[in-house]
């Protein structure tokens, strides 16, 4: 563990108000007063002590918020022969194009955290701020490997008519020195850069290395910028693999590849997750530390590309974010083969001319990004979003009145989006939705009581889409497993209705007035406002529960009373019965092959049952048996009558 480490070196962040007393752990400490402000710390475990114990202790201690090993982050350069054709890639994203628009503004600085930069090369000369040297703490950055001086000349050179031009030809250079004469940077000096470029009010970081190792530290660090309003920029790497990079691969960067002079993904370039875009990194002529000029390729050299092009970009559009700064390096991309984002290409590869001309769509009408603005959301009533750009993420609110099983259902048809959502209730996260990968849809289920809930969806790998996903969000009794779609269909309708206390009791049977109340519903009559005469049952008066309806569904011949002349509102009305009533009701005819064993010829529900049958509304049991005089459930009734509604 310890051979990408700084000198078994360890950052520890300390939790508020706290102290850590390193002299008491037996190792040294050697934190810089840069980030003493952040309550960060570093140390060193000495060599007779086992590194990866002391860490875990280090992370146990009751003051300790979170530490982590200072990892080696390297350039990420591979040199290679002088070109022929010099700037080819200019022409490559249009620049010439570009300048004519926007040549760049001295108000904008774009820091260059790397190995510091040669101020007094001519083709930098006037362009460079005065900035920090992190690995030696002095004022002095000045770049004892060349690597930074190279990236800074790539970025801004001078239009001097002579060696090179730079992509932005007015922006100021930040040099902030965080990587040593081999071009080392720990992650320690990377986040005393960041703060660094924080405060001095850098526009853009050009972040020219690479780490196959996450560090929380580091990306809240990232994240710290990007709040502050800084566009970042980063190389994804050098050895032709998929296999996510940092600090590429946090949300906030643009992650760059790169493209050969084909226009072609450039076979040492890394791909995958972490791409955002590609710019040109193969044979890229630039200045070199002590007045010279050499070609060099990697990543290290595609990304100070899109740098320059984010610098002219702020220059052009001071009132942009970054969020839209962002979203327009990735949107004007240009990609080879018009998918919308690859894993080889990202968004494309960038053109300055066009993200210097176009005009973003506007989000103004986003679903917002925090909870306590969250959209609302209404049972069985779909609506459609977009995921604007990498750092959106949309908030839904949903209301429960009474105890309901809830169905999320999160559809994407965009091979660009990796969606996932986090479910919350009034006491934090419930559940995550994240079984599909990119294009595919989620969904969950749960069972939630009255209240409010909320609904977070986001995307995994920091992407956008112009497709929109579907979010629809649907209720069902929490006591239904059978027949579930078939009840919650019917109770949009309206037709059929639950019990005060949120269920729906399946099983319970349905009586004979229940059954008239819903047929009618079914046909759009209401029962309770008919005007109708005396049915004649001697059980049923005018001011008897349901009077209207029983009299409606008598005078349409819907129900007959029984032998002794009554109705028995509140009787169990029988599956025969209920085959006799639906047959009335839509004027049912036809014959069924089959017969039903209990169901002679001579029985008395034969027709209505063999009329049903044939209708295919009910099928009986796997016994072959119909059981005319059981009882019928609420269930099974819903079943018959939603077969009948849907053909």
């Amino acid at each position: 563990m310890t051979n990408d480490v700084n000198n078994r070196r360890v950052i520890i962040q300390v939790k508020d108000d706290h102290h850590f007393a390193a002299d008491k752990w037996g190792i040294q400490e050697i934190t810089s007063k840069q980030l003493l402000r952040d309550q960060y710390n570093l140390v060193r475990i000495p060599n007779h002590m086992d590194y990866t114990e002391t860490l875990d202790d280090i992370k146990q201690a009751s003051n300790v918020a979170m530490a982590e090993p200072d990892y080696i982050r390297q350039k990420t350069t591979v040199p290679s022969d002088i070109g022929n054709d010099k700037q080819w890639y200019l022409d490559r994203i249009q620049m010439p194009q570009a300048w004519d628009v926007e040549t760049g503004s001295s108000d904008v600085t774009i820091a260059v955290l790397d190995t510091g930069v040669d101020a007094g090369h001519p083709e930098l000369n006037g362009r460079v701020r005065s900035g920090y040297d992190f690995v030696n703490n002095d004022r002095d950055p000045d770049d004892d490997n060349g690597h930074g001086t190279s990236v800074a000349g790539v970025i801004a050179a001078n239009a001097n008519e002579e060696g090179v031009s730079g992509i932005d030809l007015g922006a100021e250079l930040l040099p902030v020195k965080i990587a040593n004469n081999a071009g080392e940077a720990s992650v320690y000096h990377i986040l005393e850069g960041i703060q660094y470029a924080i405060d001095q009010g850098a526009d853009v970081i050009n972040m020219s290395f690479v780490s196959y190792r996450s560090s929380k530290l580091e990306k809240n660090a990232v994240q710290k910028a990007y709040e502050a309003g800084i566009l970042q920029v980063a190389a994804v790497g050098n050895k032709a693999i998929n296999e996510p990079s940092y600090p590429a691969a946090y949300p906030a960067v643009i992650g760059v590849a790169a493209t050969n002079q084909q226009g072609d993904h450039a076979e040492f370039s890394n791909y995958g997750d972490a791409v955002d875009v590609t710019a040109p990194g193969q044979s890229i002529y630039t200045v070199h530390k002590g007045d010279r000029y050499d070609t060099y390729q990697g990543t290290s050299y595609a990304t100070p590309i899109v740098s320059g092009i984010g610098g002219l970009l702020k220059a052009h559009r001071p009132s942009w974010s970054n969020v839209q700064l962002k979203k327009a390096l990735e949107a004007s991309a240009v990609s080879p083969d018009k998918a919308e984002w690859t894993g080889y290409f990202g968004y494309g590869q960038v053109n300055a001319h066009r993200a210097l001309t176009m005009d973003l769509d506007g989000w103004s009408d986003d679903v917002p990004n925090t909870q306590a603005s969250a959209k609302a959301l209404a049972f069985d009533q779909p609506v459609s979003e977009k995921i604007n750009h990498s750092m959106d993420n949309d908030w839904y609110r949903l209301e429960v009145d009474k105890r309901s099983k809830v169905t999320i259902k999160l559809s994407n048809p965009s091979q660009t989006l990796d969606l996932t959502a986090e479910l919350h209730d009034a006491d934090g996260p419930m559940a995550t939705l994240d079984a599909q990968a990119a294009g595919g849809d989620e969904h969950d289920t749960f069972t939630a009581d009255a209240g409010t809930y909320y609904l977070n969806v986001q995307t995994k790998h920091h992407r956008w889409s112009t497709v929109p996903y579907d979010i629809s969000i649907s209720k069902q009794f929490p006591d239904v497993e059978r027949y579930a779609n078939e009840i919650q269909y019917l109770t949009q309708q309206g037709i059929i209705h639950g019990f005060s206390d949120g269920t729906f009791k399946p099983n319970q049977n349905v009586t004979r007035l229940q059954a008239v109340q819903m047929l009618l519903s079914e046909m759009d009559i209401d029962g309770d406002q008919a005007t109708v005469s005396d049915p004649g049952f001697k059980d049923v008066h005018a001011d008897t529960y349901g009077y209207e309806a029983i009299a409606k569904a008598a005078e349409l011949d819907l129900i007959n009373g029984k032998e002794d002349v009554s109705f028995d509102a509140g009787g169990q009305l029988t599956r025969g019965q209920m085959a006799a009533m639906l047959v009335s009701a839509y004027d049912l005819t036809g014959a069924y092959n089959d017969r039903f064993t209990d169901v002679p010829n001579g029985h008395w529900a034969h027709d209505s049952i063999d009329i049903l049958a044939a209708n295919d509304m009910a099928k009986g049991y796997p016994d072959h048996t119909f059981r005319p005089e059981q009882p019928i459930s609420r269930e099974h009734f819903s079943l018959f009558l939603y077969n009948y509604m849907n053909g």
